[in-house]
């Protein structure tokens, strides 16, 4: 029990710190000042000092030389339900999924729960931390139990054919997945690991985590029999084989992988760990998904990259609060993305949330981008988010309200002190959060974020002192984007930074309406993933926050 949270429980300690801060004078790693590092901020933050410039609208919508239809997918294959870890919701899947989907797996079939993932005290108590993988007999009834297996009940009972599903787990996850199968091993057939370490006994399962995960050294399930590999310095994803297989390989059969434990063909865990993935990476990368997948169905994918799906597309999921997941019904406006900033025409549609706070599903253009206005049950405003065009189904995705006392979470308070109660907010500036659909925000391997062309991304705020930050843990899966010190220039730096959350000092203008544009490549963790465009309206921080999801 004394690892039960280990990925949790510097969270904890940070909620003892609230206010802190961190400070952008980060050492390099050989404990040295950084001047090289800083000179290179100081260049970025003279070239990023026009970031609040006027932008374009959107382009056209791109073509699709492939199209993988919903209607064929794989209906032999089990549905899978993902379990993801602190401070996040179902969303984490989304990029696995839609690679899933445009490899003929049912995306439809791929589900996720949600639950309140942060903890009120270090001991547990006293509110937060849901339980869903425990059950709910009487008198243990902890918050939240019973979530898994509800929704495995329901996801049988919609695919009456399957007697078993495919669960996955992803950091704290991990740890409710692992109470699971401990309950109801027979309701699982395999069992995919992200970052974490529960003991997972007879039943199959792939563990999946990195070197630069959490802390620096591996996260990985373990089980009745182990075979344990290591991604080789050419990055390969050679395959491990479903079930054990009669064959077990290193990534592409290279000779300097390590191979550990009492292995064989036999091992029910087969454990991979990557050579550079961040903590959210380990259950959303390119690479990722080809171990998932090889493992699933014994063979490689066709695709590495999302390829288009079906035209509409089929959008739903859940609006909610950030990392306490109190569900909203409220109303959402999806508009196009159109060539007027601040359009105040009627939008292209209006949908409201049920008492779950799921909406949809909806019909979408598809390599069209929209903007989803949010508003809670009592019509207020909650802000505004962003996604790139999809380019086919998605049915996780998460609109996300600022947490706050009043939520009906009792973890909300200290969720809105760690996280948007350090927004700087002005009636003439844009607060833009931006996130990665593939995993953290990584300057060191190469990322680049631009806000109207001037890179807003540095070793302070997402690179490698970025890393060295404790507060931060396992990366930086949420980039905010604030004029931090009011002076109506982009200074960059480190300007707070908490639990996977950066916040760093970026001047977006507000005081007349214009589209800013943002573009994001993602680094040597995906090269495909370059200049990827999103333009987005600059509306005022004291109006809320805008959001930006690159898919």
């Amino acid at each position: 029990m004394r690892i039960r949270f280990l990925w949790l429980g510097t969270f904890l300690l940070n909620l003892a710190l609230v206010g802190c801060g961190s400070s952008s004078n980060q050492a390099t790693p050989d404990g040295g000042p950084g001047a090289a590092a800083e000179a290179g901020a100081a260049a970025e933050a003279g070239a990023a000092a026009e970031a609040g410039a006027a932008g374009t609208p959107p382009g056209a919508p791109a073509a699709c030389p492939v199209v993988v239809k919903a209607a064929d997918c794989d209906t032999t294959q089990r549905p899978i339900l993902f379990v993801h870890g602190t401070y996040s919701s179902g969303m984490d899947i989304e990029h696995m999924a839609a690679l899933l989907g445009s490899n003929g797996f049912c995306q439809d079939r791929i589900a996720t729960i949600d639950y309140d993932s942060v903890a009120a005290t270090p001991g547990l108590s006293g509110g937060g931390v849901d339980s869903p993988g425990a059950d709910c007999t009487a008198p243990n009834t902890p918050s939240g139990c019973g979530i898994i297996d509800r929704a495995i009940t329901a996801l049988l009972k919609k695919y009456p054919q399957f007697t078993q599903v495919d669960l996955a787990g992803h950091s704290q996850g991990t740890f409710h997945c692992g109470t699971y199968l401990g309950l109801h091993a027979d309701r699982v057939a395999h069992y995919i690991n992200f970052s974490g370490v529960p003991a997972v006994g007879d039943v199959q399962t792939l563990s999946l985590s990195s070197e630069r995960d959490l802390f620096g050294f591996p996260h990985h399930a373990t089980g009745t029999s182990v075979c344990a590999f290591h991604q080789v310095a050419d990055g390969g994803t050679e395959a491990v084989l479903p079930d054990g297989g009669t064959e077990a390989v290193l990534p592409e059969g290279g000779a300097d992988g390590s191979a550990t434990g009492d292995g064989g063909a036999g091992c029910n865990v087969v454990q991979v760990t990557f050579n550079h993935q961040d903590h959210f990476a380990v259950a959303a990368s390119k690479d990722s998904f080809v171990q998932v997948y090889k493992y699933l169905t014994g063979k490689a994918p066709k695709y590495t990259d999302i390829q288009c799906g079906d035209d509409p597309v089929t959008v739903e999921g859940i609006a909610e609060t950030f990392a306490d997941n109190v569900p909203i019904a409220g109303k959402i406006e999806i508009r196009e993305v159109g060539p007027t900033p601040r359009d105040t025409a009627a939008p292209t549609m209006t949908v409201t949330g049920d008492a779950s706070g799921h909406f949809g599903p909806v019909m979408l253009k598809r390599n069209v981008e929209y903007v989803f206005v949010g508003y809670d049950a009592s019509g207020k405003l909650v802000g505004w988010e962003y996604l790139t065009p999809f380019k086919r189904d998605n049915h996780n995705v998460r609109l996300l309200a600022p947490a706050s006392g009043s939520d009906g979470s009792p973890v909300g308070v200290l969720v809105a002190a760690q996280s948007t109660d350090h927004v700087v907010s002005s009636a003439t500036t844009s607060v833009v959060i931006a996130r990665w659909a593939e995993g953290g925000i990584r300057q060191d391997l190469g990322a680049s974020l631009k806000v109207n062309g001037a890179e807003v991304l540095s070793s302070d705020n997402s690179g490698l002192n970025a890393a060295m930050t404790m507060s931060l843990q396992g990366g930086v899966a949420a980039l905010f984007l604030e004029d931090a010190n009011k002076n109506g220039k982009t200074d960059l730096g480190l300007a707070y930074s908490t639990t996977f959350i950066a916040f760093t000092d970026a001047f977006v203008s507000a005081a007349q309406p214009a589209f800013v544009n943002l573009t994001f490549t993602g680094g040597s963790e995906d090269p495909a993933t370059v200049d990827v465009p999103v333009a987005i309206d600059n509306y005022p921080s004291t109006q809320g926050l805008v959001e930006v999801v690159f898919q």
